[in-house]
């Protein structure tokens, strides 16, 4: 991402069995993408983005929710499918390994936001563990 609080972002698709690797597509996403995950599959890409809601509570472009876009994968490549909100300054994304549940954490709330996957759709539970600091960093692994 550029930093820029309030212009969209772009991610860059690589294809890294091409001789040389070259990039193959840019696609337009939410502003200040502050992560993203590929699903255990490879079907889903979800980022996370700050879109606004890293701002002061005096600036006019703050937002009360972060965003989560997810990108599915078609025979072209990726193409976002879905924008979902999230709550403020959303730092990482995580599928679980089964790729059953995405979580995102939301920093100033001290809270990971849970998300159904139920095959390339994207849900919010409702569901939100609390941690006891600011989340920052995140990913998932098998036992």
């Amino acid at each position: 991402g550029s930093g820029d609080p309030i212009d969209p972002d772009a991610l860059t698709i690589i294809d890294l069995q091409a001789n040389p690797p070259s990039v193959t597509d840019h696609i337009t996403i939410d502003p200040v993408t502050e992560s993203l995950e590929i699903s255990p599959d490879g079907r889903l890409i979800a980022a996370v983005c700050m879109s606004g809601s890293n701002l002061s509570a005096q600036d006019p472009n703050r937002t009360e929710f972060g965003s989560m876009v997810i990108l599915k994968r078609t025979r072209e490549g990726y193409k976002v499918s879905q924008r979902l909100p999230t709550g403020r300054i959303p730092e990482g994304v995580a599928f679980t390994s089964d790729g059953k549940y995405l979580a995102v954490q939301c920093h100033p709330a001290r809270e990971i936001w849970v998300y159904k996957i139920r095959g390339t759709k994207v849900s919010d539970t409702g569901h939100r563990i609390k941690t006891p600091g600011f989340p920052s960093s995140l990913r998932a692994s098998s036992p």
